[in-house]
């Protein structure tokens, strides 16, 4: 079973158990084009350094962590996937 701590931030452990196509859409919407790399190609700057796309989420051993405000998302996602999950605060 999957389980969500919520806090500050929302856990969801363990991504062992998540079908791949569910953990890559809860990446996928938790991640966007970095403003700076595309204004430094758009003024041909290097872009050294700058990471193409910013992510909302973090990896930390079998767990994804993800901001508290997209925890409703998140329980859709795996709603409609058919992923069961228990919810801990």
């Amino acid at each position: 079973m999957i389980t969500l701590r919520a806090n500050s931030q929302t856990h969801l452990y363990p991504t062992s158990e998540l079908p791949g196509p569910v953990l890559n859409q809860i990446k996928s919407r938790l991640t966007f084009d970095n403003p700076r790399y595309l204004e430094n190609e758009r003024r041909q700057f290097s872009n050294w350094d700058v990471p193409r796309e910013i992510k909302g989420y973090r990896v930390e051993g079998d767990s994804l962590i993800t901001p508290w405000g997209f925890t409703r998302q998140l329980v859709g996602i795996l709603h409609r996937a058919g992923v069961g999950a228990g919810v801990q605060h």
